[in-house]
């Protein structure tokens, strides 16, 4: 976006209150860049909008780190501001590459005849204290013990057939 005296006074003063989290409505024309300031390396590097109008729909408050920064916070910040950690470029190439391998897992299964049933792993520990991972037992000696949520969706689906 270009914010130019062409565009208006009005428009141009509103522009130097943007920050990088604000939403914003911007109204315009798309043209081609003047020669010389042509980006190869952005899909939109040959074109710009010359700013007509500019409205600010939304302020945001700076986010506590940049995630696109080069020097981070330690992890206690990040996982405290995981929203913010998740906008990571290294964080959104894990992501997408752990969706891809569980959608190549689910492709294979599922041309087996078998379904996808869900358990809670990510529930809440049962009042009586189960932990959400998997625990010695006291009674049997060299068994294990899962989360009580878990254990009864696994057995709710057993006597349902499903498992």
């Amino acid at each position: 976006m270009v914010f130019a005296p062409e565009g208006g006074d009005e428009t141009l003063q509103a522009s130097k209150a943007l920050r990088s989290e604000y939403v914003v409505l911007v109204r315009g024309k798309v043209a081609h860049r003047p020669e010389g300031t042509v980006n190869p390396k952005l899909a939109t590097g040959e074109i710009e909008l010359r700013a007509q109008h500019l409205e600010i729909l939304n302020r945001s408050l700076n986010p506590p780190f940049q995630p696109t920064g080069k020097d981070l916070p330690g992890e206690d910040i990040r996982l405290k501001y995981r929203y913010v950690d998740l906008r990571r470029p290294e964080m959104q190439r894990t992501m997408l590459l752990r969706n891809r391998m569980i959608k190549i897992m689910r492709d294979h299964f599922f041309a087996l005849n078998f379904i996808d049933v869900e358990t809670p792993m990510l529930g809440r520990s049962t009042p009586e204290g189960a932990r959400d991972y998997l625990v010695p037992s006291r009674v049997q000696q060299g068994s294990f013990l899962r989360p009580a949520a878990v254990a009864t969706t696994l057995q709710t689906n057993s006597h349902g057939g499903r498992l």
